[in-house]
């Protein structure tokens, strides 16, 4: 949801200055870009934090070690 203030911002923020002359009133069509680029720079803000706290992939699993065990005794024949 951070676009729609930072959009809301900008537009306030533009809106002064053009009011007061230190814009000319043709920054006007330039608005609908600087919101798209708002909401670009967001969503790609959100991929990197996703990626960056992303869980790390287990280790692989391996099957448990068996010790190798000596053959039965025999008993001797009778």
């Amino acid at each position: 949801m951070l676009p729609i203030p930072l959009a809301l911002g900008a537009g306030v923020l533009l809106g002064a200055l053009m009011g007061t002359g230190a814009l000319p009133y043709s920054t006007q069509d330039y608005i609908p870009c600087i919101e798209i680029g708002i909401v670009l720079i967001c969503v790609g803000g959100a991929y990197g934090f996703a990626y960056a706290n992303k869980p790390s992939a287990p280790p692989p699993q391996e099957p448990p070690s068996i010790p190798p065990q000596e053959p039965p005794a025999v008993p001797p024949a009778p």
